[in-house]
């Protein structure tokens, strides 16, 4: 009977999404579980007593849906109480679900992975440009703390107090060099002033090491920069992960939530069906009490 298979996947995919999503301890783990098994048990036990009974198999029938209504709002409260969609009538998600014919949990189980994940990539492709701007945000904030400050730069040239120095600052009190010497009276002005001309060469050396040391970043903003790093990509890991556990628990619910309306929408075809042949010909207490009547009428 295609509607006891349908209550009987319900039970199966309401006990995993009640261990995975909501605490053993609670009555609702309970309830939701009991709802689901009082459907399937009940579509049997009415299968059971139509032999002999058709009242009682209307009326059991009738249980088995009034369990997956109680189930159903179960469901709709899980969403409501976490802030999460509730899928419309017209989603095509619903209409995918149902075009899949899953039979068992697994398949349901499968089902719920595919669409999370494609609402995942739905998701990082809105995503792309905002993450560009804070990777820009991030290039541009590592660039202005490699620009070292002026008070470091007052503290290297402090540090730098050298022979090669000092030698600079006297070429700096040497009155009025003109401005276009010839190697010569370079050689010569060295000599006169008990300076050899060798001193110049470590002179703009150390200028040279001067600027490329003020220019490279220092080791304590390398540090910020790497823990800042670090801590951007724990931070989006975590956002990730939290996404999708969120996505799992909205596909997994509103996809029971398919499954109970469609096992509601064939027990109410069964339950007409019931009543009409109920009201046409009875069960078999109903016959047999027909037969007995005729018997009695007609020794």
């Amino acid at each position: 009977m295609k509607t006891f298979q349908l209550a009987q996947l319900v039970y199966d995919v309401t006990a995993r999404f009640c261990d995975r999503y909501i605490d053993r301890r609670s009555r609702t783990h309970d309830q939701m579980v009991q709802a689901a098994r009082s459907g399937v048990q009940n579509i049997a036990e009415g299968s059971v007593a139509s032999g002999t009974s058709k009242k009682m198999e209307l009326k059991l029938t009738n249980v088995a849906k009034a369990s997956l209504a109680e189930l159903r709002l179960d469901y709709e409260d899980f969403l409501r109480q976490r802030a999460l969609p509730l899928w419309s009538p017209d989603d095509p998600r619903r209409k995918a679900l149902v075009k899949a014919r899953c039979k068992t949990a697994d398949e349901v189980a499968l089902w719920v992975a595919e669409t999370a994940r494609h609402r995942l990539k739905e998701s990082d492709g809105l995503g792309e440009s905002v993450s560009t701007q804070s990777i820009d945000a991030t290039q541009s904030t590592e660039s202005m703390q490699s620009i070292p400050s002026t008070q470091s730069i007052q503290s290297i040239e402090s540090t730098q107090s050298t022979p090669a120095m000092e030698s600079l600052e006297s070429m700096r009190s040497i009155p009025s060099i003109p401005s276009m010497v010839s190697m010569p009276s370079i050689q010569s002005m060295a000599s006169t002033q008990s300076m050899a001309p060798i001193q110049f060469i470590p002179s703009m050396l150390l200028i040279a090491s001067i600027q490329s040391m003020t220019s490279m970043p220092s080791s304590r903003s390398m540090k910020s920069i790497q823990s800042t790093q670090s801590i951007q990509s724990t931070e989006s890991m975590r956002s990730i992960e939290s996404m999708r556990s969120i996505l799992y628990q909205e596909v997994s619910a509103n996809a029971a939530l398919v499954l109970i309306e469609v096992a509601s929408s064939l027990l109410d075809r069964q339950v007409t069906a019931q009543a009409a042949q109920f009201e046409n010909e009875g069960g078999f207490t109903e016959r047999l009490y027909r037969t007995r009547q005729a018997k009695r009428n007609n020794p």
